[in-house]
């Protein structure tokens, strides 16, 4: 288990993020709603990024805090399985989307509402994180002024 930096999370907090107690990370995208209600029951968000990520910033001696946008609820299936449309890099693969999508033409008005979401997602993300480098942002230039002047 990773614990984020309580001064950090006040920080996200301030900056209008919504704190949990506990993300899990998996190794693969949870397409169905009954995979998320029983991993739910572990943690407040499932995700797949933010633990290696946090783990290995916290070997070099980093504080730490994930902040994430959620772009689909726990109620609600993906309307493709992104674990079979990914690129050999792990990215998303353009191609590999619309050949599900042919395959499934009833999937493309619930995957343009999962865009929609995901757009609105990393809108509100950027809006804490932008927030959140602003108030670092200040009160390192704060403390760097009031040391100068202490000098």
């Amino acid at each position: 288990m990773i614990r984020s930096d309580p001064a950090l999370l006040g920080l996200a907090r301030a900056c209008g993020a919504k704190v949990v107690d506990a993300f899990y990370s998996v190794d693969r995208v949870l397409v169905r709603s009954s995979d998320k209600c029983e991993l739910g029951a572990k943690a407040d968000a499932v995700e797949m990024e933010s633990g290696d990520i946090m783990l290995e910033a916290v070997a070099f001696g980093a504080k730490v805090i994930a902040i994430r946008a959620i772009s689909d609820a726990v109620e609600e299936d993906l309307p493709l399985d992104f674990n079979r449309v990914t690129s050999e890099s792990g990215g998303l693969s353009v191609t590999k989307v619309l050949a599900q999508a042919a395959a499934h033409p009833g999937a493309i008005p619930k995957l343009i509402r999962f865009g929609w979401q995901s757009r609105s997602a990393a809108k509100r993300l950027a809006i804490v994180l932008d927030a959140c480098i602003q108030k670092l942002v200040t009160s390192d230039m704060m403390k760097q002024a009031t040391e100068a002047s202490a000098t």
